[in-house]
């Protein structure tokens, strides 16, 4: 008779799946909420022409895992209430997503119209959905796990 080993405390696989479920649910949401009132407060949309590509270079991680990222971000400028206006976009991209010269439509903050939102909000609806789903997986199998054993 071959007996099967068990690998560790099933009950802990069960925890951390719900855990992880939950924090992904809960990160999902959070960024959906914010990112929607963020293109609400932007409300008014105009034309604005890239002026630049800003080059920044960041790290991430420490140690033997530390690896450099190269982004480019926009910077627009547009007309808003009879005054130029200069604003640098939040999500950059390497390559540039968009070259000098070119002509977008932007949201901004009519409030303060520094405050912009450049894109049609897909990657955000995509990015929020994909941590929703994460989550909803990830707690469903903690679920079972903890079923299973408890």
């Amino acid at each position: 008779m071959v007996r099967s080993r068990q690998h560790g405390d099933p009950r802990l696989g069960a925890a951390i799946f719900l855990i992880l479920g939950v924090f992904s649910l809960v990160i999902g949401v959070v960024f959906f909420i914010t990112t929607r009132r963020k293109r609400n407060r932007c409300s008014n949309v105009v034309s604005a022409t890239v002026v630049d590509n800003v080059f920044e270079h960041s790290s991430i991680g420490s140690g033997r895992t530390k690896s450099s990222v190269a982004t480019y971000y926009p910077v627009f400028e547009f007309d808003f209430k009879r005054k130029k206006v200069r604003a640098k976009g939040e999500v950059g991209s390497n390559p540039p997503e968009h070259n000098v010269g070119d002509v977008v439509e932007i949201r901004v903050n009519p409030e303060n119209p520094q405050e912009i939102v450049a894109g049609s909000g897909k990657l955000e609806i995509i990015i929020s959905a994909f941590l929703f789903f994460i989550g909803v997986l990830f707690s469903t199998i903690g679920g079972f796990l903890a079923a299973s054993v408890f």
